[in-house]
Parts: structure tokens; C-alpha cells; sequence
């Protein structure tokens, strides 16, 4: 099953696909290149993305 997303949750010891959770929110999504915070529409954040600057 390449598209499932597999929980790992700090409240058991199993890691179940996400169909297998109904409490489940997601905060924050990472794989080996990259990472993501999931904020929901509307909502405001304080992450502030980085400027690249030109020297």
C-alpha cells in the first residue's frame, strides 16, 4: 500500500494506517526530505517563513 499514512502515536506501541484512527488531527507530517505543520484554513500561525536575501 504505497499511499497510506501510517500514525505513529505515542500513546501505544502499534503504528496503524490513518483510516484506523478517527481521533486523528494531524499537527506535523515528515519523510526523509522534507517536513510539514498543518494548519487549518483561516487560522493564523506565528512560523514565519525564512527571506533568502541577495548579497
Amino acid at each position: 500500500m504505497p499511499d497510506t499514512i501510517y500514525i505513529l502515536d505515542n500513546q501505544t506501541i502499534m503504528v496503524l494506517p490513518h483510516t484506523r484512527y478517527k481521533h486523528y488531527l494531524p499537527q506535523y507530517s515528515v519523510n526523509e526530505k522534507y517536513r510539514w505543520m498543518h494548519v487549518p484554513k483561516g487560522r493564523k500561525t506565528t512560523f514565519k517563513k525564512k527571506s533568502k536575501k541577495k548579497k
